[in-house]
């Protein structure tokens, strides 16, 4: 019996993680599906280079997605989480603009660590069912542990849905 618990509490579980819609208070709620992603950015006031990883997903309109991106290039080597909400503004064409706005947390190899505000916009462009090329700029903003990698930095990457 308790096998049995388990299965329908693991079924009910996916099966609302990869339906297209939620019942909030009566009101269905449309959502993408989760993606992961893949990235390249560039950070040209402190000349990083990363390379990063990406999970999250869309609740209409709104967006969430963690990441991790880490860069060897420059004088040192970091790491950096970062948490960001988005909201699609405009969708023209097949292109979706977003504003973008976060945090992260950076690991410097050479320094202390410490946190950074992160503001910017996106676009996406679906090149395929669950396929989407997707570009960012943003600017981020940190504490003076960290304050050397403030600055622009724009990406370029690909996104999967499920």
């Amino acid at each position: 019996m308790k096998k049995l618990v388990i299965m329908a509490a693991l079924a009910t579980l996916v099966s609302g993680v990869f339906a297209d819609t939620v019942n909030i208070a009566g009101t269905d709620v449309n959502y993408g599906k989760p993606s992961v992603g893949t990235r390249y950015s560039y950070n040209w006031n402190s000349d990083q280079q990363y390379l990063g990883l990406t999970v999250g997903t869309k609740f209409d309109k709104f967006g969430v997605e963690g990441s991790f991106d880490r860069s060897t290039t420059g004088a040192t080597n970091l790491n950096q989480w970062g948490l960001i909400g988005s909201y699609d503004v405009v969708t023209y064409e097949k292109v979706t603009l977003a504003v973008k706005g976060g945090a992260a947390y950076q690991v410097p190899s050479t320094t202390n660590n410490g946190w950074v505000g992160i503001v910017g916009l996106g676009v996406s462009y679906p090149i395929d069912k669950g396929v989407n090329l997707v570009a960012d700029y943003s600017y981020q903003s940190g504490s003076s542990a960290v304050a050397a990698f403030n600055g622009n930095v724009i990406s370029a990457g690909v996104k999967f849905s499920f």
